[in-house]
């Protein structure tokens, strides 16, 4: 019960702006609502005109990364289309090139699918 009757005193730097501060809140609490209520028209306001919604994945990127560099370099060029890389090894090096041949073959047949078959 001691503690109750016996005020804490903070030597904090904080401690005497917060006292004024609830004082003055203390006093004048319409005051204090409209200022809340102006700063959040305010910010309100703001957000409204300067946020942003943005829908790309491409704005994740760091513009002045090289790698991204050539990647935006790279679809500014051949477009956003998605590319499928196929790589085939073999032992022989004829049954490479007729799996090669057979494989793109298959592709270029589905148009719906694969717009273009580039094969080497």
């Amino acid at each position: 019960m001691t503690a109750e009757r016996t005020p804490h005193n903070d030597d904090s730097l904080l401690a005497q702006p917060l006292v004024v501060l609830t004082d003055w809140t203390l006093r004048a609490p319409r005051t204090v609502l409209a200022g809340a209520v102006a700063l959040a028209i305010l910010a309100v306001g703001l957000a409204v005109s300067s946020l942003g919604f943005r829908t790309s994945r491409l704005d994740l990127l760091n513009p002045r990364s090289e790698y991204n560099r050539r990647w935006l370099a790279y679809l500014d060029e051949f477009g956003s289309r998605d590319d499928a890389v196929i790589v085939v090894r073999s032992a022989e090096r004829g049954a490479l090139t007729a799996a090669i041949d057979d494989l793109a073959e298959q592709l270029a047949a589905q148009p719906q699918v694969f717009e273009s078959v580039f094969a080497r």
